[in-house]
C-alpha cells in the first residue's frame, strides 16, 4: 500500500502526532497567574487587588503586566496567560523561513494558502483558537512539507545530519529516526529551546509515527524516506512551538 498523504488514514496518523505534541506543550507553555489573598495577623482576609482596583489603592498580581489597570477591572481581566497564537500572515512567513519553500516559486503554496487563510487563527487570542484552525494549519504544513521534499533543491540542503538521499533500509534504524526527528526539532522550534520532556514525548511520538508509515512501503526507496520525512515535517511543523508567540 503507498502512502497518499490525502488519504484520511494518514492524516489520522499526523494529527495523532500533532496533537499529543501539542498536548504536552501547551501543559509546559501555558501558566494562569493570580493574586494571592493576604492574610493579616488579625486573621482577616485581604484581597487588595480584587477589592481594589490598582488605581484605587490596590496592588498587581504576582508576575502581572500592568495590563489591566482601569477601576472596575473584571475578574477575566485580572487572568494573566503567557501564550498566544500566530495569526495567518505570521503562520504563512513563519512556514517559509523554517522550511526554505518560497512561494513566489510555488504556485500550490500561493493558491493554498489564499483558499486557507480565511481557515487560519485571525488574531493572537488562544481563546478564540479552534479545531478548524488548527486543521488549516495542518494542511498549510502539509503543502509546505510536501513541495520541499518532493524538489531536490530543497531538500537536499535541508537537514544538518540525517541523510534524506538513502533508503529507510540504511537511515531509518532507531538511532536514525532520532536523527531525523532532532534535525526537524532543531530546525523548527531550536536547539534545545524546549523543556528536555517536551522533546523527548515528540521524539516518542513521532517515532511511533514513522514505524506507521513504514508500513508495508519500499524500504529500498529513498522515496520511502522522502514520504516519511513529509509526515514528521508536517506534525512537527503545525505544532505548538511553531505556531504560538
Amino acid at each position: 500500500m503507498k502512502i497518499n498523504f490525502h488519504n484520511k488514514n494518514i492524516w489520522k496518523l499526523i494529527s495523532l502526532g500533532l496533537l499529543t505534541t501539542m498536548f504536552f506543550t501547551f501543559n509546559q507553555c501555558v501558566v494562569q497567574q493570580y493574586d494571592a489573598p493576604v492574610v493579616k495577623n488579625n486573621n482577616e482576609v485581604v484581597d487588595s487587588y480584587h477589592d481594589g482596583p490598582v488605581t484605587g489603592g490596590g496592588t498587581l498580581p504576582p508576575g502581572g503586566s500592568g495590563e489591566f489597570q482601569e477601576t472596575g477591572a473584571t475578574e477575566v481581566a485580572r487572568l494573566i496567560t503567557d501564550v498566544g497564537v500566530k495569526d495567518f500572515e505570521a503562520i504563512y512567513v513563519t512556514f517559509q523561513v523554517l522550511t526554505g519553500v518560497d512561494p513566489l516559486e510555488q504556485n500550490v503554496i500561493r493558491n493554498s494558502f489564499s483558499e486557507l487563510k480565511t481557515q487560519l487563527p485571525f488574531d493572537a487570542s488562544i481563546k478564540s483558537f479552534n479545531t478548524a484552525h488548527q486543521i488549516a494549519t495542518i494542511k498549510l504544513a502539509s503543502e509546505f512539507c510536501n513541495t520541499l521534499f518532493d524538489r531536490s533543491a530543497y531538500y537536499n540542503i535541508f537537514f544538518t545530519n540525517f541523510n534524506i538521499g538513502q533508503s529507510p533500509n540504511n537511515v531509518l534504524d532507531p538511532n536514525g529516526k532520532i536523527i531525523m526527528i532532532n534535525d526537524f526539532i532543531n530546525r523548527f522550534w531550536g536547539e534545545n529551546v524546549q523543556p528536555v520532556a517536551v522533546e523527548q514525548v515528540a521524539i516518542e511520538q513521532m517515532s511511533q509515527l514513522i514505524d506507521a508509515l513504514l508500513v508495508d512501503e519500499n524500504m529500498g526507496s529513498s522515496t520511502t524516506t522522502r514520504k516519511v520525512a513529509k509526515g514528521v515535517c508536517t506534525s512537527l511543523l503545525a505544532s505548538a512551538p511553531v505556531t504560538t508567540l
